[in-house]
């Protein structure tokens, strides 16, 4: 999915329209439902790998095995904590034991019907 602005990638399956500006800025569709109630499968979510994530916002993350994941990322003191919405699933606690990086920031979400 690409995002509709000054430039255009030819590699998009589809397009969105938003008004975050930025270099990079891309838009990806949610599967799963690890982030229910604020995030449903289908809704579209416009990343901008420019923002720093801090405590408490929403982020896309992507591990050494290259999986790719949205949850809420939230820190106390030196421990960062990956934390989906949903209950019935676990936090995830970042370790040097596996790499993680926050690819980027979640700046807007749409629905589709």
């Amino acid at each position: 999915m690409g995002i509709c602005n000054e430039k255009v990638l030819d590699h998009a399956d589809e397009w969105t329209e938003s008004d975050v500006k930025g270099p990079h800025v891309f838009a990806l569709r949610v599967k799963g439902d690890s982030m229910v109630p604020e995030f449903n499968e289908g809704d579209i979510v416009v990343v901008s790998p420019h923002s720093r994530a801090a405590s408490g916002d929403y982020a896309v993350v992507k591990n050494d095995e290259e999986e790719v994941t949205l949850k809420q990322f939230k820190k106390y003191g030196t421990k960062r904590i990956l934390h989906p919405l949903n209950p019935k699933y676990q936090d995830i606690e970042l370790s040097d034991k596996k790499q993680y990086r926050i690819v980027g920031r979640i700046m807007e979400k749409t629905k589709r019907y």
